[in-house]
């Protein structure tokens, strides 16, 4: 069946008369291959006064896609590039994103207070969105979880307790309150840092 279809007698790619085939050289009229599309690689070189202009206008209002969709503007790229080498623009940046947080939510007043009763469910759209919106650029300020940050040191002093010198009620509240640690909830005892004998 292989000899029916000209399997067999075909010799595999790469070997044989293919290998022996000379290549083809171009005409010397030939017109010249086509400009690849795109920014040349290394064309634009941005400078300091773009990392400025870009974070003032992410203060005003305008998402980094709006900036970077702009003809010469940086892409995206570069300036994650510039987060991940320079803290300083790092910092300017997040300050940034906080103030486009602070741009979308005095968004919202402008549309709740021009609200009418037609627009009513397009504008709660809106709202939702510049809410949502607001919470992930600056989840601190305007996120939905709460979370409280604690911080300071907390100082633990062991304690050494002679069960001997201890009164029989005492003890017996000592034992109630490691069995009660081992369980997991640990009563608090009574104790008087003035009283030698107490627990």
């Amino acid at each position: 069946m292989a000899d029916r279809l000209g399997l067999a007698s075909r010799a595999p790619r790469g070997h044989g008369q293919d290998m022996a085939r000379p290549l083809l050289k171009p005409a010397k009229n030939a017109a010249p291959a086509p400009r690849r599309m795109g920014r040349p690689p290394g064309a634009y070189q941005y400078g300091p006064e773009w990392r400025d202009t870009i974070l003032s206008e992410m203060a005003s209002g305008r998402t980094i896609a709006d900036i970077t969709a702009q003809p010469g503007y940086p892409c995206r790229r570069v300036i994650w590039e510039w987060c991940d080498s320079d803290p300083n623009f790092a910092a300017r940046y997040a300050r940034a994103r906080e103030e486009l947080a602070d741009y979308k939510i005095d968004a919202m007043d402008h549309i709740i207070a021009n609200v009418t009763p037609e627009s009513a469910n397009a504008d709660r759209v809106k709202l939702m969105g510049l809410q949502w919106l607001a919470a992930r650029l600056n989840p601190r300020k305007y996120g939905d979880k709460v979370q409280t940050e604690v911080s300071g040191t907390v100082n633990v002093a062991a304690i050494t307790i002679d069960a001997a010198s201890l009164q029989p009620e005492q003890r017996a509240a000592l034992r109630a309150t490691l069995a009660a640690a081992r369980a997991g909830a640990a009563p608090m005892i009574d104790h008087d840092p003035d009283d030698a004998g107490g627990v």
